[in-house]
């Protein structure tokens, strides 16, 4: 009885870990590929602008262009 529960036990942690990891990997391939449907995804940029007034940081904005 006693090597059944840490059979359960074990494949219980070997199930969560293998799943986290194929969970990780999918989110960091998705989030690397964002904008790669672009033809020229290599010349994609974003251009931040902030706006300070008397060191206080006022406005944040951003916009994407393909040069």
């Amino acid at each position: 009885m006693l090597k059944k529960g840490y059979f359960i036990i074990n494949l219980l942690g070997l199930t969560i870990g293998i799943t986290s990891f194929i969970l990780i990997v999918l989110w960091i391939k998705a989030e690397t590929s964002y904008d790669n449907f672009h033809k020229n995804a290599g010349n994609l940029y974003r251009v931040d602008y902030l706006l300070y007034e008397e060191g206080i940081l006022e406005q944040h904005s951003a916009s994407g262009s393909l040069y």
